[in-house]
């Protein structure tokens, strides 16, 4: 018998508005911002924002959630990053 895995679930909060997302933990970061980017209809520069713990720290999205210590129930903020966009020359 094969056992489906259920998404771990954290809370994202954009503007004030908190929605609970699934994730799963050996999934990049990026699928989790990505995810969050459409549940919240940011259609406008989606690449400038970010998944950021409470307390001010940006996630790297290059890693599993699990490299980045996201746990079931944790509490994100998507907002602006500082280090996206484009190139300066």
């Amino acid at each position: 018998m094969q056992q489906t895995l259920r998404a771990a679930t954290v809370l994202v909060i954009y503007n004030g508005i908190e929605k609970e997302l699934d994730y799963q933990p050996h999934a990049a970061v990026q699928a989790l911002l990505e995810a969050a980017r459409k549940v919240f209809g940011v259609n406008q520069n989606p690449h400038l924002l970010g998944l950021f713990t409470e307390q001010g720290q940006e996630l790297n999205d290059q890693q599993s959630a699990e490299a980045a210590g996201i746990q079931p129930g944790s509490r994100f903020l998507l907002r602006p990053s500082a280090v996206r966009g484009g190139s300066y020359r």
